[in-house]
Formats: structure tokens, C-alpha cells, sequence
């Protein structure tokens, strides 16, 4: 029955790969190995001939007819295919394996984000870590709060996952964290990102101005607030004056200050607000009161 068995191997270790059937009586198990299936064995004798026969050596209960090849100081050179061949219960049997001598990935993990930047509150996201080269190739694993439609693509040169998230308020600045693990990396190697989650304020803007009414020839300064969102909402007067953006915090603030005249009495100022959410768009009033 031919089977095909993989072996990762570290470069400058020593494997053993064991044949998985004894011989015959009267008869001795050969090894082949690469190139071209190059016979390197038979029984416990190593081919003269071979230039690295001093690194291979035969093991096992020879004398029960198990005969094992012992590859020491693994190379690069000794990556590919090996066969065991011989007559077993009257049939002639052989066994493949596929010697791999492991590598590091080349690059990553590489964390992508679709869509980039900054995302509007209630957005599905697609995430997507990739580790290029390797072998075998490396593990990957997530930290990312509650995602979902996790899906490995990977393949012989490239590690591949990527997961998905509809993304909160709650979410914005949180780390979501990739984590490749690889046999030659210790400790394994994480890359992050931190959200950002555009959300707008729970409450409108107000105003604050002067609770009585204000003195003819004196200057008033009706100053706008609102807190939360992010980011923080732009404010706007439509009244002239001397503008002041005092933002700080959590909170916008932005103020307007000017002289007032008879003429002022019952003048409207609006504060208006924009915010990247388009419904978030509200507008306070003020009324001024001069005498």
C-alpha cells in the first residue's frame, strides 16, 4: 500500500524515518532518497559512493529485519522525497515520505482592514492577516472581540485568515489583535489595529448666553456646546462676530462674541452642527433681548 507521509525537519537536526514494515526473512529493506529516488541503502550497508554517506547511518532491530534510515546534520540538500522499498508477508511493499527542512516566513503577519480608515457605527468589516513564505506554513489566530465568517485560505507559500465584524460605538479604539506562530518564531509574532468608529452625539448642541437681558453698547458672548461622538461635532455660528473653536475633551465649544445695539432686540443667532454621521444635523436658537 503506498502512502505518503510528511516530515518537517529542523536544518542541523537529526531524523529518523522509520520504515513501517519489516522484511522478509532473507530479505533487507532498501532506501532511496533524492535526488531521483538515488538509492542510499541496503539493508544496514550505506552506498560508498554517496558524498554525504558519513551524515546516514541504518537503525532499528536489524536483526529483526527493521531497518530505519538516521539522516544526521539535516541540510537544506536533503529536502525531498524518500522511499523505503522491500518484500514484506510475500508482497513487495514501499513507503513514501516527503522530507521537509523548515524555514521562516519571510514576511508578516500583515493586518488589512476593508474598509481602511475610519468607519461609520454599525459597518461590517472585513479583516484579513496574511504570512508569506514559510515551512510549514505559519498559525494563525485571532483576538478580536466578537467576529464572525472566519475563513482560512491558505496555501503552500501563504498563510491566510480573515474574519469579519460589524463594528459598535463600543468598538471605537479597541485593539483587534493577529497572532502568526511558526516553529522557528519564539515567541510568535502579533500585529494589531485599533478601530475607529464614527458615531454621532446622543444629544443635540445648547447654548449658553447671558440670563438677563443684555445692556445696549455692551458686547455678549453666546458660547455652543455639545459632548460625545466621534469625532467631535463641527460648530458654526451664523451670527458675526469674533469666533472662538475652545474644543477640549469630549466636548466642543465654540463661541461668538460681539457688541449689540438697539437693533439687536430679538436677533436670532443659530448654532448649527455637522458631524461625519449625515442624520446627526441639528441647529439651536438664541434670542437676544436688548434694552
Amino acid at each position: 500500500c503506498l502512502a505518503d507521509v510528511v516530515v518537517y525537519v529542523d536544518e542541523g537536526s537529526v531524523k529518523i524515518l522509520k520504515c513501517p514494515f519489516k522484511s522478509d526473512i532473507g530479505q533487507v529493506i532498501t532506501w532511496f532518497g533524492p535526488p531521483n529516488f538515488t538509492r542510499y541503502t541496503i539493508g544496514t550497508l550505506v552506498d560508498p559512493n554517496l558524498t554525504f554517506r558519513d551524515r546516514l547511518n541504518v537503525t532499528g532491530d536489524t536483526e529483526n529485519r527493521e531497518y530505519n534510515l538516521q539522516i544526521s546534520d539535516i541540510k537544506s540538500r536533503d529536502e525531498g522525497t524518500y522511499r523505503c522499498g522491500g518484500i514484506s508477508n510475500g508482497l513487495s511493499r514501499t513507503e513514501i515520505f516527503n522530507l521537509i527542512v523548515t524555514a521562516q516566513p519571510t514576511s508578516g503577519p500583515l493586518l488589512k482592514q476593508i474598509p481602511n480608515g475610519q468607519v461609520v457605527v454599525g459597518t461590517t468589516i472585513n479583516l484579513t492577516c496574511t504570512v508569506i513564505g514559510g515551512k510549514p506554513i505559519a498559525n494563525i489566530s485571532w483576538k478580536c472581540g466578537e467576529y464572525f465568517n472566519k475563513s482560512d485560505q491558505s496555501s503552500t507559500m501563504v498563510a491566510l485568515s480573515s474574519i469579519q465584524l460589524n463594528v459598535s460605538k463600543s468598538d471605537n479604539d479597541k485593539m483587534c489583535n493577529c497572532t502568526a506562530s511558526h516553529s522557528l518564531w519564539t515567541p510568535a509574532k502579533t500585529t494589531y489595529i485599533h478601530f475607529d468608529v464614527a458615531y454621532a452625539p446622543i444629544t443635540n448642541p445648547t447654548i449658553q448666553a447671558p440670563s438677563d437681558g443684555i445692556i445696549t453698547g455692551t458686547s455678549v458672548t453666546l458660547t455652543c456646546t455639545v459632548s460625545g461622538g466621534n469625532p467631535l461635532v463641527t460648530l458654526t455660528w451664523d451670527c458675526a462676530g469674533i469666533k472662538s473653536n475652545n474644543t477640549a475633551g469630549s466636548t466642543a465649544s465654540y463661541d461668538v462674541t460681539f457688541s449689540v445695539d438697539k437693533s439687536s432686540n430679538n436677533k436670532v443667532c443659530t448654532c448649527s452642527a455637522t458631524h461625519p454621521i449625515m442624520s446627526y444635523r441639528p441647529s439651536v436658537q438664541h434670542r437676544l433681548v436688548v434694552y
